[in-house]
């Protein structure tokens, strides 16, 4: 049991230093800044391959803990010390490693101890929403340009201010181009911002908040979008009962997880797994004897955002099919069960989800649910 507390102290000890490393240097690059305030993407994304840290805790068979990562951040995290992730989606190196999500976890057997050691790889086939293969370069450049040029912009506008004040006032206006040349020579000098003329600075400070708007206006559009986009994974998860030493069941999964339609605010996902489990057969005591076959096909729907465009609230309808292929069944065990499943995930903040997943055997009429409560960490770009 040394050995299991060891493991769990290692995946909270992870987890806690990305919580307390998540600051990063370059808060004021507008790229990076735009980038850590783009909405979090829906909870069946964030299931299908996580970005960052996800730490979730079920109530299911039990109950359990499972800490997942990617390669990318794991690597980043220790050789840093920092979350430093601004060049996640601004550059094509390490692509591998953002795709390799590896996770460890502990589950409650029946016998009532969390003797099970849950682990495993999945690695993304095919990734077309990956922002890191999206060249953003015409998005942001002509906004980009705009602030660049806040200062002349800024000040042909005062400009043009004075020249419709000395129709009206023509001495004030005199005054205003003396006082503007002033500011300017003494700028130039110093190349202190501070030295602009007051209402040139406001101007400044006006434009650049317009261009920061629309560079997050259009960079979230581009974002929403790209979440859309296909993406394939395939996973490999074995687990391990401690207490007999033995290896309970591996389980072959494909996820394929794809947008419909073109509304990208409150979008709609279709949600194809498939799953092949080998399971240890109590009856001869044969390991991984046991064989599994699940298909999954299932509808997520975003249902409300906040302000932020941030998901609220979503939901999941889906119907899941099982097959044992064994020749031979256990005693009241059925070859094949049909459920309809739901999935409603609760939006507690940006990075707390409650999804509550109810099932309905449709053969047997029975309905069973579990909790699970997920931490997405974002960092500063969580996208």
């Amino acid at each position: 049991m040394k050995k299991v507390y060891l493991i769990v102290m290692l995946l909270f000890s992870i987890a806690s230093r990305a919580l307390c490393q998540q600051t990063s240097p370059d808060e004021n690059d507008a790229i990076t800044r735009t980038i850590a305030n783009t909405p979090t993407k829906s909870s069946v994304s964030y299931e299908a391959l996580t970005k960052f840290f996800q730490s979730t805790v079920t109530t299911l068979n039990g109950g359990g803990y499972q800490f997942k990562s990617t390669l990318f951040n794991t690597f980043n995290l220790f050789k840093d010390g920092r979350l430093d992730l601004s060049n996640y989606y601004t550059s094509k190196a390490g692509r591998f490693a953002r795709n390799f999500e590896y996770s460890l976890g502990i589950d409650k057997g029946k016998s009532g101890g969390f003797n099970i050691l849950t682990g495993g790889f999945k690695y993304a086939i095919i990734n077309n929403r990956d922002k890191s293969e999206h060249n953003f370069f015409n998005d942001f450049f002509l906004i980009d340009k705009r602030i660049g040029n806040a200062n002349a912009n800024a000040e042909g506008i005062y400009r043009a201010e004075i020249a419709e004040i000395k129709k009206q006032d023509p001495k004030k206006a005199s005054q205003m181009e003396a006082d503007l040349k002033s500011s300017n020579e003494k700028f130039r000098t110093s190349h202190n911002l501070s030295d602009l003329s007051k209402r040139i600075q406001d101007l400044r400070d006006s434009l650049i908040g317009s261009a920061r708007k629309d560079l997050q206006t259009q960079y979230d559009k581009k974002a929403k979008q790209l979440d859309m986009k296909s993406l394939l994974t395939l996973s490999v998860n074995p687990e391990y009962k401690w207490n007999t030493k033995t290896l309970d069941s591996t389980n072959f999964a494909l996820r394929y997880l794809v947008g419909i339609g073109k509304k990208s605010e409150k979008p709609w996902f279709l949600d194809l797994q498939f799953n092949d489990i080998l399971k240890h057969d109590t009856m001869s005591n044969k390991g991984l004897g046991r064989n599994l076959i699940r298909i999954y096909a299932g509808g997520n729907k975003i249902l409300a955002n906040d302000k932020e465009n941030n998901p609220l609230f979503e939901m999941e309808f889906a119907l899941e099919e099982n097959w044992i292929t064994n020749k031979v069944l256990y005693t009241n065990e059925e070859r094949n069960t049909l459920k309809f499943d739901a999935v409603f995930s609760l939006h507690i903040t940006k990075e707390f989800t409650l999804p509550v997943t109810l099932k309905y055997d449709l053969k047997k009429p029975n309905l069973f649910g579990f909790l699970t409560l997920q931490w997405n960490l974002q960092g500063k770009t969580s996208n």
